[in-house]
């Protein structure tokens, strides 16, 4: 199926955004559950969320993040952005 061309404002809306991802901060990272937000944690910290994960102390990656007060903020798109959550 055929993609649809970007007008002019959706391309500089994308370019913006790219833009700003490259200029966050290198601790930075990201998750989501699949809701309309992203969670930016401390990667500095995930050998020791990926422990609680593996060691079965924490169910998923979104408890350890917090079992490790890692989580650094919440960016909610507004909720015609959808946010995916999908592995493979």
């Amino acid at each position: 199926m055929p993609t649809k061309k970007l007008s002019k404002a959706e391309r500089e809306w994308l370019e913006r955004m790219k833009e700003l991802a490259l200029q966050a901060p290198a601790r930075f990272s990201s998750y989501t559950t699949g809701d309309c937000c992203i969670t930016i944690f401390d990667n500095t910290l995930e050998a020791d969320i990926n422990a609680l994960v593996d060691s079965g102390e924490a169910r998923d990656f979104s408890p350890a993040v917090s079992m490790c007060n890692a989580e650094l903020g919440v960016i909610n798109f507004p909720t015609h952005f959808l946010v995916h959550s999908t592995a493979g």
